[in-house]
């Protein structure tokens, strides 16, 4: 039994894409499972299920001052009204907690234990023999975990095999595949983007070769004009040709200052964008780093 919250901001959005995705990953291997809603406390098949884990998906508020993180959590003995599904309970959150987090690459922080989830509402409306755990996956709009928290694929499968470390004997465990280099995406985007910048750069360094060549067409024709104002010859013709390159030189001009308020803020933007992207990719590299040394060792759960 799988089910999400709405709390913190793009919680919701996170818990249905993760829940989605580990409710496919588990009918792919052959588990049944039921993934419900924040309102699942009204759905009968929920409460009246023995089921064999009731697993609650949530993101985290954002804590100041801090690099990210999550955990796990289980019913409070205290209202439990089951001595064994309790145990229950308590073994298969340190399973998930155990596995979780190394394959996320997102911080344990086990401290952060509360009410709200110690006596989480849900506890006092599942059958009493159903193992009651719930996971803050990370915190949702921290720099780190957002990177990560965005990988769906990524999360839901540490979830499954975080599930498949509590249940070993249910749930075949899938062997490890090799890291894919996902930071390839953010190097072409990176690439893109410079090439944008360069490219222009090189539009405003040739409106610029412009208005110096117009300059001097414009110093060369006033100073015709002076020549044939003295020898009495008609100016007509230079004076039409005058008003002609200075008309061109004030749009190209105004094409110019245009142009470089445009690039300006397309270059901020730019700018920010390669920085989010570089930031992604470290994030991501440093992830993927993990993920190699444990494919080179063949880890396995």
């Amino acid at each position: 039994m799988i089910t999400g919250a709405t709390g913190a901001p793009r919680e919701q959005e996170r818990t249905i894409a993760v829940g989605l995705r580990l409710t496919q990953l588990l009918t792919e291997i052959g588990v049944e499972s039921y993934r419900d809603d924040a309102f699942d406390d009204n759905d009968p098949k929920v409460n009246d299920t023995d089921w064999d884990l009731y697993l609650s998906l949530h993101c985290d508020a954002n804590y100041a001052g801090d690099e990210g993180g999550g955990f796990v959590d289980w019913i409070d003995p205290s209202i439990d009204s089951s001595v064994t599904s309790n145990k229950e309970s308590k073994r298969i959150k340190e399973a998930i907690e155990a596995v979780y987090f190394n394959e996320t690459g997102i911080k344990n922080v086990p401290g952060r234990s509360n009410p709200n989830t110690k006596f989480y509402y849900m506890w006092n409306v599942l059958s009493p023999k159903t193992p009651c755990v719930i996971i803050e996956m990370g915190e949702s709009i921290d720099p780190h975990d957002n990177v990560i928290l965005n990988d769906t694929e990524r999360v839901a499968k540490a979830l499954l095999k975080s599930i498949q470390n509590a249940f070993p004997d249910l749930i075949p465990v899938t062997p490890p595949t090799p890291p894919v280099d996902n930071c390839q995406s953010f190097k072409d985007q990176i690439s893109i983007l410079t090439n944008t910048i360069n490219a222009n750069n090189v539009t405003i360094n040739n409106l610029n070769s412009q208005i110096n060549q117009l300059e001097k067409d414009k110093n060369m024709l006033a100073d015709e004009l002076k020549v044939c104002q003295l020898s009495n010859l008609s100016t007509s013709e230079l004076n039409d040709k005058l008003i002609q390159v200075t008309q061109e030189l004030n749009q190209i001009r105004l094409d110019l200052e245009q142009s470089r308020s445009n690039w300006s803020l397309k270059e901020v933007a730019y700018n920010k964008q390669i920085s989010l992207l570089t930031t992604k990719y470290n994030a991501t590299k440093s992830s993927l780093k993990k993920l190699l040394i444990d494919y080179i060792f063949g880890k396995t759960i």
